[in-house]
């Protein structure tokens, strides 16, 4: 018995020029991806030229950071998801706070929404300015945010709209663990 399979076979240069087409579309140096993926500048660079195919694992890496999947990097049709699931979410969690992307391929739109959960008594990256908006609205608990050289506080239910004009990043000083929805316009994460 034999079954047939429909296999999509690409050529390493091709797959080499998409991730750069994505890289670049996202707006992410290989210094970005590399920090993403966990995988080194070096490797990166050498995948982009064509001059080797990655594992299967790092291939993995590699999409997820660039905010797609393999059916989204090897689908010829242009038809994009409009529902996200808990199973569609990109996670990172370090000791001080967890990140979750609620939609993939975000950073081709005009905005990319996060969810930040901080850890208790810690503090979130620091986003630079750039030329967009920030939008934080706290689903739970007290969080500080630092928005240049002021400080705001924000309580469930309350929002923090400005400009990204200024550094800003995010604190949890009173032992709770905080949730927000993090917006950026356009994608910074």
């Amino acid at each position: 018995m034999f079954i047939k399979l429909n296999v999509v076979i690409m050529d390493i240069k091709k797959i080499g020029k998409q991730i750069k087409n994505l890289r670049i579309k996202n707006d992410l140096t290989l210094d970005d991806l590399a920090h993403r993926s966990g995988l080194s500048k070096g490797f990166l660079s050498q995948l982009e030229r064509g001059l080797t195919y990655p594992a299967l694992d790092n291939f993995y890496d590699i999409l997820e950071a660039l905010g797609t999947d393999f059916s989204m990097f090897f689908r010829d049709n242009k038809d994009t998801q409009k529902i996200y699931t808990k199973e569609d979410y990109s996670v990172k969690e370090n000791d001080d706070y967890k990140i979750e992307w609620l939609v993939l391929n975000a950073q081709k739109n005009d905005s990319e929404p996060i969810k930040l959960t901080l850890n208790p008594r810690s503090s979130s990256f620091i986003v630079e300015p750039f030329e967009g908006e920030h939008f934080i609205y706290s689903l739970k608990g007290k969080v500080s945010i630092v928005y240049g050289n002021e400080t705001f506080e924000i309580n469930k239910g309350e929002t923090f709209y400005s400009v990204a004009d200024k550094s800003v990043s995010l604190l949890e000083k009173n032992g709770g663990k905080p949730e927000v929805l993090w917006i950026t316009t356009p994608p910074y994460f």
